[in-house]
């Protein structure tokens, strides 16, 4: 529903939308750091959006780049939504996210788990899927293009899933 957010809590704005998304960019680097040890840095932490979400460098030293999603209603509609345009006001398709993501990984969190997907494979699976669906005119403002993925599919192609401490 329009003005809605997926959660129920009311109506969403900018700011409020972003604060949660911080939220889940440092629950990821929090875990991964407690997993597997290292440090973590989140765009945030750079007053500006570079080209990843989150940073995590291992004990070791390799730094793997994320860009970071939460679909609050993969369960419910039965598909994760993943989004590689939209249509700026003068009518311009602008390729977005996926599209043009420079990150290794694709973290996606879903009902309490958070699913890890390189961005590279993550691309071909989408290209080689017969299941999935285009859908032009979603998101905000009803100008952003998405792939639904059965959540099953998307599922079976992440290399790791976190579960978050309750």
């Amino acid at each position: 529903m329009k003005g809605q957010r997926l959660d129920g809590k009311g109506v969403s704005t900018f700011h409020s939308d972003l604060k949660e998304a911080h939220q889940v960019e440092n629950t990821l680097g929090k875990r991964l750091v407690n997993l597997y040890g290292g440090d973590y840095n989140t765009s945030q932490s750079f007053g500006s959006f570079p080209d990843w979400d989150v940073s995590y460098t291992s004990g070791s030293g390799v730094e793997i780049t994320f860009e970071v999603k939460q679909d609050k209603k993969a369960y419910s509609t039965g598909n994760v939504a993943i989004e590689f345009q939209r249509i700026l006001k003068d009518g311009t398709v602008k390729p977005t996210c996926l599209s043009i993501s420079k990150t290794d990984c694709y973290a996606y969190f879903i009902s309490g788990v958070i699913y890890l997907i390189s961005t590279n494979v993550l691309r071909e699976k989408i290209k080689k899927s017969t299941t999935k669906k285009i859908v032009h005119g979603a998101g905000e403002g009803n100008k952003v293009s998405i792939f639904l993925i059965p959540v099953k599919e998307f599922k079976s192609w992440c290399t790791e899933k976190i579960k978050l401490d309750k």
